[in-house]
């Protein structure tokens, strides 16, 4: 079986009581990211925003950004090893939402304990304005989550 990919196009992302694409409308549950999160998130405070293409806005302490996929049928997982037992990839169905972004945003706790090396430059995400052109993802929705670690938490449990 060859690997199948199938990209969904949003048109328009808003908060609502259930996750869910409906023609090219996409609705983000609260409720059902915390439920996803739950086991990550002990001494990390956490909330959500939403960032569209055009909007007067910046999204600032960018750490890292993923594209939402997940595989289609019960016998695969999106990212084997991680999420279940390790195999082979590149078969089966891949769903996708083509210009949507999940985006993490926070800070380290204690950023003064890092080298150099180690200390993460500043990303950010321009949404509109001059500087959205040299910002990849300024063309993307974004489900922005921002972290704010507690003080008791080391580097490495954030």
């Amino acid at each position: 079986m060859e690997l199948e990919l199938f990209d969904f196009h949003v048109d328009d992302i808003q908060w609502g009581d259930r996750t869910a694409l409906v023609g090219s409308q996409l609705s983000v549950s609260l409720a059902e990211i915390q439920e996803q999160i739950k086991d990550l998130t002990g001494n990390i405070k956490w909330n959500a925003e939403l960032a569209r293409p055009g909007e007067a806005k910046r999204i600032i302490h960018v750490l890292d950004t993923l594209i939402p996929i997940a595989k289609l049928g019960d016998e695969h997982r999106t990212f084997p090893g991680i999420d279940g037992p390790a195999r082979l990839v590149g078969t089966g169905q891949t769903a996708r939402l083509r210009n949507v972004l999940v985006t993490i945003a926070g800070s380290f706790p204690h950023t003064e304990v890092m080298t150099p090396i180690e200390r993460p430059r500043e990303g950010l995400i321009d949404m509109s304005g001059v500087g959205a052109r040299y910002c990849h993802g300024s063309d993307y929705f974004h489900i922005v989550l921002r972290l704010d670690g507690e003080a008791a938490l080391s580097n490495l449990g954030f």
